[in-house]
Formats: structure tokens, C-alpha cells, sequence
């Protein structure tokens, strides 16, 4: 009984490192959409501009989540790659220090994502060799969630006290912490719990591929939204740049409550049916903010995107572990970080483009487009795996 405590509290441990780690990597990533109407205050570039600037970003992200899953399934140090990652997302936005032209900031960012891209192949592939209930993910995700709504609002306050740069910087000075908190851990990150291995239902290559196409699809759609926020809260809401971070807070916020929630619900109900039913709930709620709404109306609906959009994760999480193997989990994860990462990377400019044209209101509406093929295509995989 002893023993079964001191592996409880281990576990236990385990899980909130792995959580916090998770807080400080997602608020470092959440900061890149914040300081855009800053820099382009100071820089003065256009909707396609910004488009590149995330495209950047977000390519850097995707090739070396990939990597970073693939090398996590090969070795055991796990520790190390994570507190590199944690490293060297710290130097690179020190770097910020020292930009004053549009592709300084570029190449910051490359570096940036390279750091950023290392958690969470790495990470989740831990976690999942540890829990098999939803409400671990859900946890997981929701100590992320709280970080990042906590970082949004104090955001404004931080960049006008001290400047963008700065901010950025005393914002990713957890990721050093962390970083020693993983090398010198007594953890091993890497031990696998025999009584909480989720039963295996391996799924086909065929229909994981679909899976990916579908997610790629739907955050093809979600990343336009959630990168443009901070700029539809200037052109479109009004708010002056260094407020800008509170209308994507509100996405956050509205995310913390959908991990806990669907992440028990993935438990006891199918996590595929979950995903289906918050890929379709989330069209409406795009469409409706780019009607004219009062602000706290546009608040109340961010709320909802974010519980929708937030709440794919965990049965997502939940779902994997079910159909894939551990040795190949990290390189599982690392693709569905690398999907999105893709999504990303061709969102911005192509809805960077449209809004050139059109405007943000237009652009948000044609992101239910790639939303609405996601629906059809986790339907099509839900019916090929009855």
C-alpha cells in the first residue's frame, strides 16, 4: 500500500510538471498573433505582410514538431530534449532585444518556433504512457488554458508599461525554469505504467491520414480566426493595440471549462463523436461574430469559439492514445502537430490575401468553408469505423 501511495504521488507530480510545462510553451506561442498590431504599428505592413509573418513562424513550427516526435520515439532521454526546447525558446525571444527591421523579427521567430515545436510530440507521447482517463488530458489542457487567459490579460498592462519587446521577453523567462526543472528532475519521464495503458484499437493508415486531413482542415479555418483576433479588435472593434490581447482572451477562457468538460465526457462517450459534434457547433459561432454585435455580445460568442475549439483537443488526445501504439505515439503526435502546423502556415497568407481585398469580416467568413469540409470528413471516418 505504501509503495502504490509513493507511485500515486509520483504520477501525480509527473502530471503537473508535465502541466505547467505545457502553460509556459502555449503562452510563449500565444504571445506571436498579441504582438502583431504592435509590430505592425511600428513597422507599418499590410494584411499579406502579416500573413508572411505567421507563415514564418508557424513553417518553422510544423517541420520541427515532426522532428521532435520522431526523435522522442528513438530515445530515452526525453528529459534533455524537452529542456532544450524550453532553452531555446527562451534565448530566442531574448533576441527580440536586439531587432529593428521586419526581418530581424522574422528570423526571431524561426528560431522561436524551433523551441516551441518541441513540446508537445514530446509531452503528450509522456502523458499518455502514464494516464488513460480523460480528465488527465483535460487537466493537462486546462492548466494551459488558465496560463494563456492569464498572460491575455495581463498582457496590455505588461507592453504598456514596458514596451513589446520586453514583455516578450519577461514572458518567456518561465521557459528557463522549466528547462531546469526537466533537466534536473528526479522524474523518469519516460516510465510506463502497465495499469493505465489505454487499450489499443489500432486504426489504418487510411483513415488516420483522414484524420489528419480533417483536423488540418478545420484549424485551416480556426488559426485565420484566432491569428487575426488581435487585428479584428483594432480595424474592426476599435481597441487600441495594446488592448488588443483582450478579445483573444476570451477564446481562452472559454477553453478552460471545454478540456475539464470533454475531457470526462471522453470517457464515457465516443472521442471521435465528440470532435464531430464541436467541428460542426463551431461553424454557426464563426459566422455570428462577423455580424454587427455589441462587444459584449462578440465576448459571450469568443467564449464559445473557444469552448468548441479548445475542446477538440483533449477527446483528440484521448482518441490517438486509443488507436496508436506507444513506440510510434511520439511520431503520431509529432504529425498531427505538424498538420496543423501546415494549416498554418498557408492560412495566414491566403486569408492574409483575402483580406487585403475584402476586409477581416469577409475573410472570417469564408473560413467556415475548410471548417464545413473537416465536418464531412470526420463523418465519413465515423461511418468507415463503425
Amino acid at each position: 500500500m505504501k509503495l502504490t501511495g509513493t507511485m500515486h504521488k509520483y504520477k501525480r507530480n509527473k502530471l503537473i510538471l508535465l502541466s505547467l510545462a505545457h502553460s509556459v510553451n502555449d503562452i510563449s506561442y500565444a504571445v506571436v498573433p498579441l504582438l502583431l498590431p504592435l509590430i505592425r504599428e511600428e513597422f507599418s505592413f499590410t494584411y499579406m505582410q502579416a500573413g508572411l509573418f505567421f507563415t514564418c513562424f508557424f513553417a518553422a513550427h510544423s517541420v520541427f514538431s515532426m522532428f521532435s516526435g520522431y526523435i522522442s520515439d528513438k530515445t530515452h532521454k526525453t528529459e534533455r530534449i524537452l529542456s532544450f526546447g524550453f532553452f531555446f525558446t527562451a534565448i530566442a525571444f531574448s533576441l527580440l532585444l536586439l531587432t529593428h527591421l521586419y526581418i530581424q523579427i522574422i528570423a526571431v521567430m524561426i528560431l522561436a518556433a524551433i523551441g516551441l515545436s518541441v513540446f508537445h510530440p514530446v509531452g503528450i507521447s509522456l502523458l499518455s504512457r502514464g494516464w488513460r482517463k480523460g480528465i488527465s488530458f483535460g487537466f493537462f489542457q486546462a492548466v494551459s488554458s488558465i496560463g494563456v487567459s492569464a498572460m491575455m490579460l495581463f498582457f496590455s498592462y505588461l507592453v504598456t508599461m514596458l514596451g513589446w519587446r520586453l514583455t516578450s521577453l519577461i514572458l518567456a523567462t518561465p521557459s528557463i525554469l522549466i528547462g531546469l526543472a526537466f533537466l534536473l528532475s528526479y522524474f523518469n519521464l519516460g516510465y510506463i505504467d502497465p495499469t493505465t495503458q489505454p487499450k489499443v484499437n489500432p486504426i489504418t493508415p487510411k483513415s488516420l491520414g483522414l484524420f489528419y486531413f480533417a483536423r488540418g482542415a478545420q484549424i485551416f479555418g480556426v488559426v485565420a480566426i484566432t491569428s487575426f483576433m488581435p487585428l479584428f479588435a483594432v480595424d474592426v472593434a476599435g481597441l487600441l493595440p495594446e488592448k488588443a490581447s483582450f478579445l483573444p482572451a476570451f477564446i481562452w477562457i472559454g477553453a478552460i471549462p471545454a478540456t475539464l468538460i470533454w475531457g470526462v465526457l471522453s470517457d464515457y462517450y465516443s472521442p471521435l463523436k465528440i470532435i464531430l459534434f464541436l467541428s460542426l457547433a463551431i461553424i454557426p459561432i464563426t459566422l455570428a461574430t462577423t455580424l454587427s454585435l455589441s462587444l459584449s455580445v462578440i465576448f459571450i460568442l469568443l467564449i464559445g469559439l473557444g469552448f468548441c475549439n479548445g475542446g477538440v483537443w483533449t477527446p483528440q488526445t484521448v482518441w490517438l492514445s486509443r488507436v496508436t501504439f506507444k513506440k510510434t505515439r511520439g511520431k503520431v503526435f509529432g504529425g498531427i502537430m505538424s498538420i496543423s502546423g501546415l494549416s498554418q502556415i498557408f492560412s495566414p497568407l491566403f486569408f492574409g490575401f483575402i483580406a487585403n481585398k475584402w476586409g477581416l469580416i469577409t475573410t472570417f467568413r469564408f473560413t467556415i468553408f475548410p471548417m464545413i469540409i473537416s465536418f464531412l470528413c470526420l463523418s465519413k471516418l465515423i461511418r468507415g469505423n463503425k
